[in-house]
């Protein structure tokens, strides 16, 4: 279980897996025990129902004379990631918010204690790599995206029975090879 500290994450992901976020120039790892660049960093907790893709696929049906199928072809596939963040750390905010929407200064009323901003606005959200590491036992899987863009943000809301979260929507573009994403499983063998 990951350790938690004032609402920030300590250490590697364990066995409840990490999520971590950055630039789309960022070397991603091929493998599943390959060594995590430094500049993709965790962006916080994930809540209990962890991530969910979805695949989207549409077709069309080609019909000969007579009304038979004579073939399906595939005319669109896409791929979007939900999850929800459950963290404020500034990594956090950053990317549900936008990079340059977050800043932290020392708290001019205070200056013993730093002052968050975040500003509102509707600057499009920057394209980003995630990296999900989820570990059971001794085996291992590593979902990959290395060119996604949160495209949707649930409600927010600041109630005092719950967690401040941030549901997200990630769409998953094609990367310089025409890929969405990766999944990477490690099991022994022996």
């Amino acid at each position: 279980m990951a350790t938690v500290t004032n609402n920030t994450v300590i250490g590697a992901p364990s066995s409840t897996g990490g999520l971590r976020v950055g630039e789309t120039s960022v070397a991603l790892p091929t493998g599943t025990k390959a060594a995590i660049d430094p500049a993709l960093k965790l962006v916080g907790l994930v809540s209990e129902d962890g991530l969910e893709e979805s695949p989207e696929r549409s077709t069309d049906d080609i019909r000969a004379w007579g009304g038979d199928i004579a073939r399906t072809v595939q005319s669109e596939y896409g791929l979007k990631v939900t999850f929800t963040l459950i963290s404020r750390t500034e990594v956090t905010l950053k990317e549900v918010f936008g990079q340059d929407n977050v800043t932290t200064t020392v708290d001019p009323d205070d200056p013993g204690t730093s002052l968050r901003t975040i500003v509102k606005n509707e600057k499009q959200l920057p394209f980003r790599a995630w990296v999900a590491d989820i570990m059971d036992g001794d085996r291992r899987l590593r979902l990959v995206y290395p060119n996604a863009q949160i495209t949707e943000i649930g409600s927010t809301q600041f109630v005092h029975s719950d967690l401040i979260k941030y549901e997200l929507t990630l769409t998953c573009y094609k990367d310089s090879s025409g890929n969405n994403g990766y999944e990477y499983e490690s099991v022994k063998t022996a």
